[in-house]
């Protein structure tokens, strides 16, 4: 019988959709992290540092995947999560996946009613970011 490979390709049901990511994280070394991390699915992405430059930015962009940093100063995740859906009401909607540490059922609600998709928890490990990004894909 053939053996089944020991490592999949990393990335590769992932890759075959050429999906417009952006980053929002206010912390520097998480949001390289994230970057890097997505480079290895194949996947270049847009990085902000803060809610109020994703709303500008998705404006006059369209993006099919938005990962969210759920704690940041000034607009956190969720009211950032909140205008943008506001903001493209009767337009297609990004999916949107929470980026936190705190994975606690309030917290999972809190997500579920600020109108995000999905949620990855930190650190960021890449196998859940590919599983994540997958079930974008499926979804589409």
């Amino acid at each position: 019988a053939m053996k089944a490979p020991l490592c999949e390709s990393a990335g590769s049901e992932v890759t075959q959709l050429p999906l417009q990511v952006l980053v929002v994280e206010d912390n520097d070394v998480n949001r390289l992290l994230m970057e890097a991390q997505l480079a290895v699915l194949g996947i270049t992405a847009t990085l902000v540092a803060c809610g109020a430059d994703a709303l500008d930015l998705i404006q006059h962009s369209s993006f099919d995947v938005i990962l969210m940093d759920v704690e940041m100063p000034g607009l956190d995740g969720l009211e950032t999560t909140r205008l943008i859906r506001a903001q493209r009401e009767g337009q297609r909607q990004p999916f949107i996946i929470a980026v936190t540490a705190h994975v606690l059922a309030e917290m999972q609600q809190g997500i579920r009613d600020a109108g995000m998709d999905d949620f990855v928890s930190k650190p960021v490990i890449l196998q859940d970011l590919q599983d994540a990004l997958a079930r974008v894909a499926h979804r589409r």
